[in-house]
């Protein structure tokens, strides 16, 4: 599931690529961070801008070219060539942060069967699938059971939600109730969550 780039954004991209054919590094030569990763200005909006101020030359490459960019900050991305000026894609890889605690980790084919049911559109996971009354979407888990498809991606790759207050929901800061991406949801309690709502119900 891969962000396709245009002619424009590869040439902008490529312009800034050195290739050392004896290691196969993708070197970068714009601009950086201070701590020396790639930065590249024209990324497009979506998951692969860190935010608004860094976008990240490292995850547009991966997102453009190897697939799915898992949310920020729970997931970084990591060098195997261990040079951070690389933007390879071949190089790169998708590794868990600290802040990165999960109650249970998903096997290839439970993520596969998850990921079937998602479309990405600026920036959003749009569930596909099964939905409920309200519009939220149902996912199967392991045991059969039908549960909500924003928390289980929520508890896959950000958090347990076993520890919170029983009331406290997933908002969703997109404002799309059909979206999954855990970097959308914002756990708040539920008297939060109400008043969100009716700000955003007023503003329209």
């Amino acid at each position: 599931m891969r962000t396709t780039p245009n002619r424009n954004q590869l040439r902008a991209f490529f312009v800034m690529v050195l290739v050392d054919h004896a290691t196969g590094c993708w070197l970068w030569t714009g601009r950086r961070t201070p701590q020396g990763f790639p930065l590249f200005p024209q990324c497009p909006p979506g998951p692969a801008r860190l935010d608004a101020k860094v976008p990240s030359a490292a995850r547009t490459s991966f997102a453009w070219f190897r697939g799915l960019l898992l949310p920020w900050p729970y997931w970084a991305i990591g060098h195997r060539c261990q040079n951070p000026n690389c933007v390879n894609p071949a190089h790169l890889h998708q590794r868990r942060t600290k802040r990165g605690e999960v109650v249970e980790r998903p096997d290839r084919h439970a993520l596969a069967e998850y990921f079937r049911h998602v479309r990405v559109e600026s920036g959003c996971w749009l569930w596909q699938g099964e939905r409920n009354a309200d519009g939220y979407g149902l996912a199967l888990a392991r045991d059969g059971r039908r549960v909500s498809a924003q928390r289980l991606a929520y508890e896959w790759f950000v958090e347990s939600l076993s520890a919170r207050p029983a009331r406290w929901q997933l908002d969703h800061v997109c404002n799309q109730r059909s979206c999954v991406n855990p970097a959308h949801l914002e756990c708040v309690s539920q008297r939060e969550n109400l008043e969100r709502i009716g700000r955003r119900r007023r503003m329209r």
